[in-house]
This record gives structure tokens, C-alpha cells and sequence, in this order.
């Protein structure tokens, strides 16, 4: 008891340990960059909790800078929220309101998909190969593209 764990960061090459100034810089960077990542942010912020948004760099932080995962772990608190708001109404929604609870809750369900859709429609336009990298090989972009695709599909299970 008393003792914290802490997440370090290394150089893959050299093994330096990274300043953590850097490591949350990165991490701010990726949640900038992220549309899908400040839209759960913003819903965070509005559902739960006021300044809840400010949290998401840390969280990339401490989930070794997995994007999916916190977008992941922002959905659930999201959709328990919902529910939780939902249950508290007694059951006394209208089909109206139902109809709006239900719509607040697929947002992030429908962000997830669209970007699913670009990211299909741009790995459809992406070369595989690349002669550059010897016969057969297979782009870089074209990889990390296929990977994000890989991504959004598991997270929408």
C-alpha cells in the first residue's frame, strides 16, 4: 500500500527513458489530431462533467498512447452515464425523449462508423505495393491505413 505505478517511456532504438514533458506533449498532439477522440472529449464534457475533456491527454498517457483503447474507455463512460441518466428518469421518457437518449447514445456509435467509411473510401485509393521496398512489399501508409480500418471494425463490435 502506498505505492504508485508509474508508466515510463523509452526510446525503442536507443532505450533513453523519454522526459515525460515530451510524452505528454505527443499525447496532446494525438488527441488534437484525433476528430474522433475530441468529439467523445466534447461529449464527455457535456454529459458528465464540465472539464472532464481536459482528462483525455492524461488518459493517453496511461494507456501507453492507444487511441482505440481511450476511445474505447470515453464510449463506455459515455453510454453508462446514459444509461445511468435514463434510469433515474423512473422510466417516465416519452417516446420523444427515448428517442433523443437513444440518438445521444448512438453519436459516438455513428462517429466511429463514418470514420470507418473515410478510412475505407482512402484505403480503397492507396497503392499496396511498393516496388521501392522490394517485390511484393506493402506501402507503409497503406498498412497503417489498413490498421486503422482494423480498428474502428473491433470497436464497433
Amino acid at each position: 500500500h502506498g505505492q504508485s505505478v508509474t508508466t515510463r517511456f523509452q526510446c525503442p532504438h536507443c532505450t533513453l527513458l523519454l522526459d515525460p514533458a515530451t510524452v505528454d506533449n505527443l499525447a496532446l498532439q494525438a488527441y488534437q489530431a484525433s476528430d474522433l477522440l475530441r468529439l467523445l472529449a466534447g461529449h464527455l464534457a457535456t454529459a458528465v462533467a464540465p472539464g472532464l475533456h481536459d482528462a483525455v491527454p492524461a488518459m493517453l498517457v496511461h494507456r501507453r498512447l492507444d487511441a482505440a483503447a481511450v476511445e474505447k474507455e470515453l464510449f463506455e463512460i459515455i453510454s453508462r452515464h446514459a444509461v445511468g441518466a435514463a434510469a433515474r428518469t423512473g422510466g417516465s421518457l416519452d417516446s420523444r425523449r427515448k428517442q433523443e437518449v437513444y440518438l445521444e447514445a448512438r453519436r459516438p456509435v455513428v462517429a466511429l462508423q463514418r470514420e470507418l467509411e473515410r478510412e475505407a473510401e482512402k484505403l480503397a485509393t492507396l497503392d499496396k505495393r511498393d516496388d521501392r521496398l522490394g517485390p511484393g512489399a506493402v506501402s507503409a501508409e497503406w498498412r497503417s491505413c489498413r490498421g486503422r480500418c482494423d480498428e474502428l471494425r473491433e470497436d464497433l463490435r
